[in-house]
């Protein structure tokens, strides 16, 4: 069974899961449960400790890396703008995952902060030099 939410994966069977066959022209009855996507928020700052407002934010499944490419597979990744206190929220993120928040703009600088999870504040300070300041703890 598989949804199309970007959330929820496909699965085959394990313990907690298996397949369902219908037959044609049959009708079957079950319980479907979708989990709940998890959320990933924060603050960007510049490297003088100002909001970075508008820069685009991309956060990104780290699971979902392919291989040494660092490229993300299709669907993984999610982007969203700053608003004028430079915070952010991702939404629709699978609950187990951990992820890598990244920031790139041409006059803010850039950040990158690995391994947050849902739940935690993700603080990423831009710089214009490497190395890059990034900090993540509880809210």
């Amino acid at each position: 069974m598989e949804a199309a939410d970007g959330v929820n994966r496909s699965w085959g069977e394990t313990a907690e899961h298996s397949w369902l066959s219908v037959q044609s022209g049959a009708t079957v009855r079950t319980t479907l449960s979708i989990e709940r996507g998890a959320r990933v928020q924060g603050n960007v700052r510049d490297e003088h400790g100002e909001p970075a407002v508008n820069v685009w934010v991309e956060v990104k499944d780290e699971a979902a890396q392919l291989d040494r490419l660092q490229v993300p597979a299709l669907g993984s990744a999610r982007r969203r703008l700053t608003d004028s206190d430079g915070h952010f929220e991702v939404d629709g993120l699978s609950p187990r995952g951990r992820f890598i928040v990244s920031v790139s703009d041409p006059e803010a600088g850039e950040g990158a902060l690995h391994g947050v999870q849902p739940g935690e504040l993700a603080r990423v300070t831009l710089t214009h030099s490497i190395p890059i300041a990034s900090s993540a703890g509880d809210r």
